[in-house]
């Protein structure tokens, strides 16, 4: 993956051109009038995770073998203390082995995926879940991480959907799937440089104008209710 250096600035200027939404978990943006929408399917096609809704494995059954070996037992795991675990392990066996691949995705799940702190809380059902790691891989985790991060929005999707902001801030350097692979972005931007937004000739690409968009959002939807930024 390329580098991205996250530039609040950017995100600060996309979030206060959100317009209201008659849908629920998504986001819905007036640029100068202009409209552009933020899905689940967008955020796919970002991050290339599962996001099959349709999921319907029964979950592996509740294991405590992990916290038990672990951490003492403990109903309260931080991801920090994931990490000293797993930076303190040495694999002597091949069930160590096993166990290093499953903290680290734990780590990755919780810090990564869904971009929890250092001192959050790890769900104890996930313990449980990576222990069946086909189970662990197929599971729909975009829909956990989407929800997860509603707060924030990524700068690829900007970069994608506004081919100014792509041009100005960042370097495309591919045209793969994931999207995040494609975007390089090594120096931060201030607040003011999102001004672009604001721009009259400003190009929003819908997704029947993007020839890369290889899927169709609200089709025949216009709830956009523009407000004024």
């Amino acid at each position: 993956m390329k580098d991205l250096v996250f530039c609040g600035g950017i995100v600060h200027n996309l979030i206060v051109r959100q317009a209201e939404s008659l849908c629920q978990n998504v986001m819905e943006f007036n640029f100068n009038g202009k409209g552009a929408t933020f899905t689940e399917k967008e955020f796919g096609v970002i991050t290339g995770l599962n996001m099959d809704a349709s999921f319907d494995t029964l979950p592996p059954p509740t294991s405590n073998r992990i916290r038990n070996k672990y951490f003492g037992a403990s109903n309260k795991v931080k991801n920090a203390n994931l990490l000293m675990v797993f930076n303190g392990l040495r694999s002597k066996d091949l069930e160590e082995e096993d166990d290093m691949v499953k903290l680290c995705l734990l780590y990755v799940l919780e810090c990564d995926i869904l971009g929890k702190e250092s001192q959050s809380t790890i769900k104890l059902d996930n313990f449980s879940m990576v222990e069946d790691l086909e189970y662990f891989n197929q599971y729909p985790w975009e829909l956990d991480s989407y929800n997860a991060t509603m707060v924030s929005l990524h700068k690829v999707w900007g970069y994608e959907t506004i081919p100014l902001l792509g041009q100005l801030y960042a370097r495309k350097m591919d045209d793969a799937f994931p999207r995040i692979y494609n975007w390089e972005s090594r120096h931060y931007h201030s607040d003011h440089e999102g001004n672009v937004l604001d721009a009259t000739n400003l190009q929003v690409d819908a997704d029947d104008e993007n020839p890369h968009h290889q899927f169709s959002v609200n089709e025949g939807d216009s709830e956009v209710q523009f407000v004024t930024p």
